[in-house]
């Protein structure tokens, strides 16, 4: 695997959600932070990011919870995957994805 691009601009980051609160969104500037603990969690990695036309910043975390995870796109090209910092057991994540419908998953190499 390539090294990942952790900050940039023009981006598309997409959580992707066994239970079906996914989603995308275009970004203007975005950057990921290094992992750390959060609540319950050993690891985490949040994710900071501007909207278009926005001037305040938004934020999305990922945690090893098997049921999300998060991608960020440039030019369709995946410069970042938060598998590769916080762990999501994809067959958990297929089976809870599998039984409540959600399409499957496309995995992407960075």
């Amino acid at each position: 695997m390539s090294e990942q691009q952790r900050q940039g601009e023009q981006a598309t980051i997409t959580r992707h959600s066994a239970v079906g609160y996914g989603f995308s969104r275009g970004v203007r500037e975005f950057k990921v932070h290094d992992p750390e603990p959060h609540a319950q969690y050993s690891v985490s990695v949040s994710i900071e990011y501007k909207m278009p036309r926005k001037r305040t910043r938004q934020w999305m975390r990922a945690v090893p919870e098997d049921i999300s995870f998060i991608t960020i796109e440039v030019d369709g090209q995946t410069v970042y995957d938060s598998r590769s910092d916080v762990p999501c057991d994809m067959d958990e994540y297929q089976a809870v994805a599998d039984r409540l419908g959600q399409p499957r998953v496309v995995h992407h190499d960075i």
